[in-house]
């Protein structure tokens, strides 16, 4: 790292050069805190590590398979609240964990928003979107956070709120549109006013850093309501959610699932499997081995899986697993990689329950007992990465020091011009991108 840092910060010789290709495929396999601090070396490697290009490149080689940072490449990212004994304030920890049998510590991430306790909406590629709506209901602000640099985008202003339009239920979803390389939020509003008032729908573009309505051309139209607590799941290009619609004097409701595509931004329903069609069920969406699938949580004693083998195909819906549930487990928190279910308990234990043996194993995670930090409990797969939000990623992201190098390198060059010997790299001088400023040892 520091021959690499050498040659970005010294007067460089032709015999100096590194091909942009070369360089690219050294700084792609470095960590992330490493790349950050590679920008603040100088404004070429600024251009270079900021252009989406870069980004997309290690973002590929960071979720490649044959990475050789397989290690860092299966992360889980894992939020906990935990409540002081007799008080109502809850502290939040995010963290990573490996994504293997001992669901080891990565690091602990820095968590500085100014609410507490926000919803989750959804992950993809670094980016997490989070909104306050979890203890009042009524969303007043969304939030996209990458903790990998450490930078949060407000998403505002809303345009339907409490004041503007009463009473509402909403429902958010989280996604992105490989073909113009976009990150999108769409809001869903149904007022309470009146039953038969079309639902609001807004789209928040992250390359334009705008909202639109987009309500007249959706297809939502009046027949679905989305569920408002309920999960997202963001497969095959759409976000997937948990509705109902009107059906027939006998069954007023039925469940179906609506999704929203991040590309065309419409809408369609995708049915049940025939065994659950025709009622209204509770039940969540989630995302198993990269499929679509469900999980039916309408029995007392256990939990269905159901999995869409065939995207789009009806027919393709298998019920892959079927879970036991006793007093000790509480709900299904997530679904592993390698077909294990994680679940927390009545205790506040994070567990991964084996469908194969139905082994149990206690994976040293725990929340706060009371029913309201086991719902905040949450686990998704996670993979760092440099998607910027429009500021600058090393802005606060340990580039102290940097500029005592640029002053140097600077006066070398002016040194040099005066005929004096060429700025050599000192042992004593600070590293780039350590905070505080510390010494090369």
């Amino acid at each position: 790292m520091v021959a690499l840092l050498r040659v970005g910060l010294e007067t460089v010789d032709e015999d100096d050069y590194i091909p942009q290709e070369v360089l690219v495929d050294i700084l792609t396999r470095l960590p992330i805190k490493n790349i950050v601090q590679c920008v603040c070396v100088c404004k070429s490697w600024q251009s270079l590590i900021t252009n989406p290009s870069f980004v997309t490149a290690h973002l590929n080689r960071s979720s490649s398979s044959s990475s050789s940072s397989s290690a860092d490449k299966n992360l889980v990212l894992v939020r906990t609240c935990v409540k002081e004994e007799g008080g109502a304030k809850c502290e939040e920890k995010y963290s990573l964990h490996y994504d293997d049998d001992k669901f080891g510590e990565h690091s602990i991430l820095q968590f500085t928003m100014p609410h507490i306790c926000m919803t989750i909406i959804g992950y993809f590629n670094g980016l997490i979107c989070l909104s306050d709506d979890y203890h009042y209901g009524y969303v007043e602000e969304l939030f996209l956070w990458n903790p990998s640099i450490r930078k949060v985008l407000p998403l505002h202003p809303l345009r339907v709120g409490f004041r503007s339009h009463g009473p509402f239920s909403h429902s958010i979803g989280f996604g992105y549109d490989p073909l113009t390389n976009d990150y999108k939020v769409v809001r869903i509003v149904h007022l309470q006013c009146d039953e038969d008032v079309p639902a609001e729908v807004d789209v928040y573009s992250l390359n334009t850093g705008k909202w639109r309505n987009i309500s007249r051309h959706s297809g939502l139209g009046l027949q679905y309501h989305v569920e408002e607590t309920g999960t997202q799941a963001f497969v095959n290009g759409a976000v997937h959610w948990a509705a109902f619609q009107r059906w027939s004097d006998e069954s007023p409701y039925r469940s179906l699932i609506v999704s929203f595509h991040m590309g065309d931004e419409m809408f369609r329903t995708l049915e049940l499997p025939s065994a659950l069609s025709n009622a209204y069920l509770r039940f969540q969406v989630a995302v198993y081995r990269e499929s679509l699938s469900l999980v039916d949580n309408c029995k007392v004693d256990k939990y269905d899986i159901w999995v869409m083998e065939e995207y789009g195909r009806v027919d393709s819906w298998t019920k892959v697993i079927t879970v036991g549930v006793n007093a000790r487990f509480d709900t299904i928190v997530a679904l592993r990689r390698k077909g294990e279910i994680l679940m927390v308990t009545n205790w506040g234990n994070l567990v991964s329950l084996d469908p194969m043996d139905n082994s149990v194993k206690n994976l040293g995670i725990h929340t706060s007992r009371d029913s309201e930090s086991r719902r905040l409990l949450h686990v998704d797969a996670y993979i760092e990465s440099l998607v910027s939000l429009g500021v600058k990623c090393c802005d606060d992201v340990g580039c102290n020091g940097v500029e005592d190098h640029r002053r140097k390198r600077i006066a070398g060059k002016k040194s040099k011009k005066k005929g004096n010997n060429r700025v050599e790299w000192k042992s004593k001088a600070r590293k780039p991108g350590k905070a505080g400023g510390s010494e090369n040892e």
